[in-house]
């Protein structure tokens, strides 16, 4: 074999050395984003239209059909829960169980071509018991007692909820038969966020939720009473679980209406006691208490009992680009006869 045939037979083995490793990268790169592409989670689907409690739920063919079988479950990261557009949920609610995590979120959304957005219609039920730990300022604000939420995210964060009609309406209700504006009329919310025992929640997002007819108590500025609130409670303990607030909280075009008392708040807590009097807050106080990265824009608010938009403790939130249309609804005499108390904004800076 001369030199020449030694070169080509080098360059044989080249390409057929190279050609052979493109083949075997290709090979990973296919199984890699073949991995990568999996789906993380399970998709449940409830359709109260066509499902069955007794399906799966795991297909489009085998939806649940109540939010029950929802509330039953420990819902994992990456998870998903879809409501079937056209589907009406009365008497319903949901309370999520677990949290996704910073690799997969949890998402409740909703599913189909067709119809309008699933619609959550509670009606007083979902009750939970909201305790800030010790009385409130002042005792005309309520600290305690039985809150209505359509969905209810207690200790949950990585989650995050869209394209959802709800509402919380007491008129077609009134089990309780008082008039609307008795003290003892229970609170009601759309959406409520409590953070207690998990120290900062991060990363929720509320994204294209139409909530309206939610009638709470319009006295308790304080308690989970409106279209969406968040709070914090005093934790059992402190030292071990850590400050409740949140970081990272999106409340993105949403449509409010005639909600009772607040269209969304972010975050009343149970530490105001450390934010009184005082004309500068200092600091360090606001990073060891304050929520941070609070982001409310593109939301349309009309009639609000209340007030329109709140923000409370929260370190530079941004509130840019929201409609707040009639706010005070309620802030009258008939409504709201204690004429000290009866102050109200479009939006509480």
């Amino acid at each position: 074999m001369n030199e020449c045939g030694k070169k080509y037979e080098y360059k044989k083995f080249q390409i057929y050395f190279i050609a052979t490793c493109c083949l075997i990268s290709l090979s990973m790169l296919t199984k890699v984003a073949h991995a990568e592409s999996k789906p993380i989670g399970n998709c449940y689907y409830v359709s109260s239209q066509r499902g069955s409690d007794t399906n799966s739920g795991l297909s489009k063919s085998e939806p649940f059909k109540s939010l029950n079988k929802i509330n039953e479950l420990k819902l994992n990261p990456g998870d998903k829960v879809l409501l079937e557009n056209g589907s009406v949920f009365d008497d319903q609610y949901l309370q999520i169980k677990n949290s996704g995590n910073i690799k997969a979120c949890i998402e409740i959304s909703n599913y189909g071509d067709r119809g309008n957005l699933p619609i959550i219609n509670t009606n007083g039920k979902g009750v939970w018991y909201q305790d800030y730990g010790k009385p409130l300022p002042n005792s005309w604000h309520k600290y305690k007692g039985n809150v209505s939420s359509s969905i209810l995210l207690k200790d949950i964060e990585y989650i995050k909820i869209k394209n959802i009609e709800i509402t919380n309406d007491r008129e077609k209700s009134q089990p309780d038969h008082l008039a609307f504006n008795d003290l003892k009329v229970m609170d009601r919310t759309g959406v409520a966020s409590v953070a207690k025992n998990k120290g900062t929640l991060e990363n929720i997002v509320l994204e294209n939720l139409y909530i309206h007819d939610v009638d709470g108590n319009i006295y308790n500025k304080h308690m989970a009473n409106g279209g969406i609130y968040f709070i914090s409670e005093l934790p059992d303990n402190e030292e071990k679980t850590g400050i409740p607030k949140y970081d990272n909280i999106i409340i993105k075009g949403n449509r409010i209406k005639n909600v009772s008392r607040t269209g969304p708040a972010v975050a009343s807590s149970a530490y105001f006691d450390l934010f009184q009097n005082s004309a500068e807050i200092d600091q360090e106080l606001i990073d060891n208490y304050g929520n941070t990265n609070v982001l409310i824009e593109n939301n349309y608010i009309e009639d609000a009992g209340g007030d329109g938009i709140v923000t409370m403790y929260c370190s530079s939130p941004i509130i840019q680009r929201n409609v707040s249309n009639g706010a005070g609804r309620q802030m009258n005499t008939t409504d709201y006869p204690i004429a000290t108390q009866r102050v109200a904004a479009a939006m509480w800076p």
